[in-house]
């Protein structure tokens, strides 16, 4: 648990991730825990941090890198809420490695990564690090669908557009099995999954997070078995849209 820039609690796992004792981590300084973050993972990891304090939105699993006490990097994934503790807020976080799982998984799938990004395009009008998040959520969303299937091509294309009206459209495809046209839109249900495991709110969240900047997420299911999610930003200086709130319900 993290109060005021410092660790509060820490228990054996994240030991055991850090190379550090428990007691070597609760007394690291502010500056110390930020280093203890790989340098490009930083941002986002303490913006959402700091957003999560201030009671914004933000996806409760995040996946960054850590720098262990021997130098190594490792990868780590946080589940992470805001809590109240002795009256003022602090972040409860549980974490786990996932280094074997984060840097094989494109090239054991055997997956091409496409580009195609326009150039000269608006600056647009959104929180990076969310926007972010969306990204890395549909992305990933893709890689579990193409691990599932036996597609003889298995591509993962990332592309941008300017969209007219002064937006800007990203889209996310994949040739993994995706939802059928008839469920394109129930995928963004609170707690609808087509997966074996997984609560079904990321699409949901990523959705929010997108309709919160004033744009639109959608799905789009290909023929045969390709699929594209696509999602809008205006640009700097439209005017903002205004969308009806999805909302998701806790238990």
């Amino acid at each position: 648990m993290i109060q005021d820039e410092r660790v509060v609690f820490a228990n054996h796992v994240m030991s055991q991730i850090s190379g550090y004792t428990v007691e070597e981590i609760q007394v690291l300084s502010p500056q110390e825990l930020r280093d203890f973050v790989y340098s490009e993972d930083r941002r986002l990891v303490w913006d959402n941090h700091i957003a999560r304090l201030d009671g914004r939105m933000r996806p409760e699993n995040c996946e960054f890198r850590i720098v262990r006490k021997d130098g190594t990097v490792r990868w780590m994934e946080l589940h992470a809420c805001r809590i109240e503790y002795e009256g003022r807020p602090a972040i409860h976080a549980t974490c786990a490695d996932v280094t074997a799982r984060m840097q094989p998984q494109i090239a054991r799938l055997g997956i091409a990564v496409v580009r195609d990004l326009a150039e000269d395009l608006p600056k647009a009008r959104c929180d990076a690090v969310g926007i972010q998040q969306v990204t890395l959520n549909l992305m990933g969303n893709a890689l579990e669908a193409m691990s599932e299937c036996q597609a003889p091509v298995r591509n993962l294309t990332v592309s941008t557009r300017a969209a007219g009206d002064n937006k800007i459209e990203i889209a996310v495809a994949d040739t993994g099995r995706g939802p059928s046209a008839q469920l394109t839109e129930r995928v963004f249900d609170s707690f609808f999954t087509t997966k074996n495991e997984g609560l079904g709110i990321g699409l949901s969240l990523s959705r929010r997070i997108v309709e919160a900047h004033g744009g639109r997420l959608w799905a789009e299911a290909n023929e045969g078995s390709d699929k594209v999610f696509r999602f809008t930003l205006p640009a700097e200086g439209a005017k903002r849209e205004q969308h009806k709130t999805h909302c998701i319900c806790r238990r």
